[in-house]
């Protein structure tokens, strides 16, 4: 598995968590090694701030009842060491609300362990007591982890407020609070975070919108589980970028020529959509087509073809608004003759005789060539379904 790109779902988490202990790391362990992760990161992102003009650098670690919150606890009895200078001056003050009482064995461990080595206060003192909240240059976010879903309820919200309007640099352990790992959801009232810790590997929500515009900048910990473990094997998400997409591309033998690489046939564009028909046509070319024609409205052709030389354009009978007509479909076909695919639709428009067009070339397009419907290409089949079907038996 590619671990740098890997990503997991809440329950594959869990089960790498479960892998590892059969390695002979405890989950206490694991705890303990990503609360002190979160501990480097939010005395690094307090002492960043440090110095700045009218900046409070006070942490404040919002915590649960859960894992979640007792990884925030072991991350506050670090700081609470690490905040001080060798002379023992305090540099940042640390503060805990806690958000409920711990409930797992594991966070009642590790909020023992914390004791009094700094000021912990409950969530009904921290909402009554605002300075304490708009004193804090850093809020660490460790309420829900990533098995939340559903909405946020009772005084979270309200506390969740009072933070984002402090000003403060905002961190999540793990995932934001509100933010479903699963699904990408975000529950309303959910603290945005400037940057999200996050440990072994990313979580599949996080990686959907609306949760990544709530992650901020996604760092990953590790935090000692195994790396060859990714959870359930059977099945494996990676987040794609350009250089897996680039992987998956076929090289080219080197006596190959246009020819060799299919041509695509673009219905697209008119008179009013002009950078419709010139987005498709690259698209095209940046995927490989050997060839590739446009067949749209003299402007459209135009604008294309001051940005891509390389295309064949060729114009349709178009009516005095600029939208393509029925008896453009000749012209069409004729061009969609030994085609690879087609494209029909990108920024067509949709009058009655674009609809009468899209369903002409339907009909009449042979059934060798594959045929892409988009944008108003949909719109226009969508009053004419009965043209798909009949496609399909044809077929």
């Amino acid at each position: 598995m590619d671990n740098e790109r890997s990503v997991l779902t809440p329950e594959q988490m869990r089960a790498a968590e479960q892998y590892a202990v059969s390695c002979g790391i405890s989950l206490r362990q694991l705890m303990d090694n990503a609360g002190t992760a979160l501990a480097d990161r939010l005395l690094s992102a307090a002492s960043e701030r440090d110095g700045e003009e009218n900046k409070h650098n006070d942490i404040l670690l919002l915590c649960g009842s859960g894992n979640n919150g007792g990884d925030g606890y072991v991350a506050a009895a670090r700081l609470a060491e690490s905040c001080r200078d060798s002379g023992g001056r305090e540099r940042f003050g640390v503060t805990v609300v806690a958000c409920g009482e711990p409930k797992t064995e594991l966070a009642k461990a590790a909020a023992a362990k914390l004791g009094g080595s700094c000021k912990v206060i409950s969530l009904e003192q921290a909402i009554a007591l605002r300075e304490v909240i708009n004193s804090a240059g850093v809020i660490a976010d460790c309420v829900f982890g990533t098995g939340f879903h559903g909405e946020l309820r009772g005084q979270i919200g309200e506390l969740f407020a009072i933070c984002r309007n402090s000003g403060a640099y905002t961190v999540a352990c793990d995932c934001p609070s509100g933010v479903d790992c699963l699904s990408g959801q975000v529950s309303k009232g959910t603290l945005t975070a400037d940057e999200t810790v996050t440990f072994h590997m990313p979580k599949l929500g996080m990686l959907i919108s609306p949760a990544r515009e709530q992650c901020g900048r996604i760092n990953t910990a590790d935090i000692g589980i195994p790396k060859n473990c990714g959870g359930n094997e059977d099945m494996r998400l990676i987040a794609a970028d350009a250089k897996l997409a680039a992987s998956f591309l076929p090289s080219r033998p080197e006596n190959s020529h246009k020819g060799t690489f299919g041509k695509a046939v673009l219905v697209c564009g008119s008179g009013r959509y002009l950078g419709a028909a010139s987005l498709a046509a690259g698209a095209a070319l940046r995927s490989g087509a050997g060839l590739v024609e446009l067949c749209s409205h003299p402007s459209a052709i135009a604008a294309a073809a001051a940005r891509l030389p390389e295309c064949i354009y060729t114009s349709i009978p178009c009516d005095e608004d600029g939208f393509a007509v029925s008896d453009a479909a000749e012209t069409i076909l004729r061009s969609m003759e030994g085609a690879s695919a087609a494209v029909i639709g990108c920024g067509l428009g949709r009058t009655a005789e674009t609809e009468a067009l899209v369903c002409e070339l339907i009909r009449r397009a042979d059934a060798k060539c594959p045929l892409i419907i988009d944008a108003d290409g949909i719109n226009c089949l969508s009053a004419h379904i009965d043209v798909l079907k009949e496609k399909q038996t044809e077929i």
